[in-house]
């Protein structure tokens, strides 16, 4: 009763019976795993461990109890030590797929995409391309592509059927493309992203980029244009914009879009760069020199702008 009260989401009543369970068979291991899973959800951490403290390593549902710790420690991004609880388990348990899966889902977490791979091909080879809701098949590929192993990556991201292709994986597989210098299935991939989430701020900057390598500036401009429309406060698509504003002589608009950066980060010294580099060709000696003069105090400062300041 307890599992299907669980199943249909009346957590509640699920943790109620449990709790009068574990109080009048003491020796079931398995109903603390049960019961410390629900409080993890609940986010009662304390009386969670205390529970699985409970369970020694004869007990037969010791293995879970790790998986359940495992589980508790990573919701407080403990990852080292959901690791360890995870490694004990395969220890014990070699053959369980579902830990194999919960130490890669893991380590694809802590973006130590090179550990998660391995696991995740043992587990197609297991002849599991889903498992747990999680196509497999996408999470190679975008651990590929995260650890720059980009021809590799998109032999994975292309297996994934189109329904199931999440934003973040056709993002991934434009970027892919990207890399490998496949400009035309990078701008296919990523306006097809567009065209279905247009919110999607991260796909803009790539897609501009991919528009420029086919020699595409009013295109390009025109993709920054609609991602500054989406994401207005983000400084590195203004300074983007405005390098491609330059591309297609047009000096006002890239002006206007640096001085919207500038506003947005005056610390950001690349924007400072192109700025000064834009006075000094416009011959404004004493803008330029009053840009840079705001930049000589920093810790860090770019030769470029001590040249650019010397010529002015």
């Amino acid at each position: 009763l307890a599992e299907v009260l669980y199943s249909l989401g009346f957590i509640k009543l699920s943790k109620r019976i449990y709790e009068i369970l574990v109080n009048i068979y003491p020796d079931e291991d398995d109903l603390r795993t049960n019961l410390a899973d629900i409080l993890v959800g609940e986010d009662k951490t304390d009386e969670a461990l205390l529970l699985l403290n409970e369970i020694k390593p004869d007990s037969s549902a010791y293995v879970q109890s790790l998986m359940v710790a495992a589980d508790l420690y990573q919701t407080q991004e403990l990852f080292e030590v959901s690791e360890q609880k995870l490694l004990k388990a395969l220890e014990l348990a070699p053959d369980e797929t579902v830990i194999r899966f919960a130490l890669a889902e893991l380590y694809f977490t802590m973006r130590e995409f090179a550990k998660s791979i391995p696991l995740y091909m043992q587990i197609i080879e297991a002849g599991n391309l889903t498992f747990s809701a999680v196509n497999i098949v996408e999470r190679v590929g975008v651990a590929y592509a995260n650890e720059g192993r980009f021809e590799q990556a998109v032999g994975y991201l292309e297996q994934v059927h189109s329904g199931e292709m999440t934003p973040d994986v056709k993002f991934e597989l434009g970027f892919t493309y990207l890399q490998l210098k496949d400009t035309k299935k990078a701008i296919e991939t990523l306006s097809e992203l567009q065209e279905s989430d247009s919110q999607y701020t991260s796909l803009y900057p790539y897609l501009g980029q991919a528009y420029e390598a086919e020699n595409q500036n009013d295109e390009a401009l025109k993709v920054l244009q609609e991602g500054l429309a989406v994401d207005e406060y983000n400084e590195k698509l203004w300074l983007q914009a405005a390098k491609t504003a330059l591309k297609l002589d047009d000096e006002d608009l890239a002006k206007q879009y640096l001085d919207k950066g500038r506003q947005l980060d005056p610390e950001d010294l690349e924007i400072a760069i192109q700025l000064s580099n834009l006075f000094v060709k416009q011959e404004k000696w004493q803008d330029n020199i009053d840009l840079v003069s705001s930049y000589l105090d920093q810790e860090k400062v770019d030769p470029q702008l001590y040249w650019n300041l010397a010529v002015s």
